[in-house]
């Protein structure tokens, strides 16, 4: 149901039905569906994470950083 519409929004933009279904996979493209075709009332969206915490797990995936608890630093 949304892979035919959204293939008819975006097809001026190259979407096939291939892609929309890829596009799909991503929540808040299904969830713009979802509202766009009536099926729900509205679509509430936000970062799980800000980007402060964004950045030092891209910055430092491998490290987890903590302290003892005597206060002392330690990476992990």
């Amino acid at each position: 149901k949304y892979i035919e519409r959204l293939v008819e929004l975006r097809s001026s933009k190259g979407v096939t039905a291939l892609s929309a279904e890829e596009q799909l996979q991503d929540n808040i493209v299904l969830g713009t569906m979802m509202l766009e075709q009536g099926d729900v009332d509205g679509l509430v969206a936000g970062a799980v994470k800000n980007a402060e915490a964004r950045q030092r797990e891209h910055e430092q995936p491998e490290q987890q950083h903590g302290a003892t608890e005597r206060g002392e630093q330690i990476t992990v």
